[in-house]
């Protein structure tokens, strides 16, 4: 399951502890303004969707922006995702 639904609540959350935070949620395979509307009214302006990625090579730029990948699923064995990312230096939180 990939825990997408979860991932509202949690940023809420992150966004109290850190207000600056940045996320951007990449893959979704739904169009930004669906994934948008599901994040508090507040938090929205700190969300930043690609619903599409279209190789891994992709995603490499997404990573070096970002300082750590969040990965919401409830149950999967090794995402590529999780070893892309430690491979670009960024810290895990699953």
């Amino acid at each position: 399951t990939k825990g997408r639904a979860a991932l509202p609540a949690l940023w809420r959350r992150v966004r109290e502890l850190a207000p600056a935070a940045r996320l951007t949620v990449a893959g979704t395979g739904a169009p930004a303004e669906a994934v948008l509307g599901a994040f508090a009214d507040a938090d929205r302006a700190t969300v930043t969707v690609v619903p599409r990625v279209e190789s891994p090579e992709h995603m490499v730029p997404l990573y070096r922006a970002s300082a750590v990948l969040l990965q919401p699923s409830l149950s999967e064995g090794s995402p590529l995702a999780v070893l892309e990312a430690m491979r670009e230096g960024l810290g895990i939180v699953a």
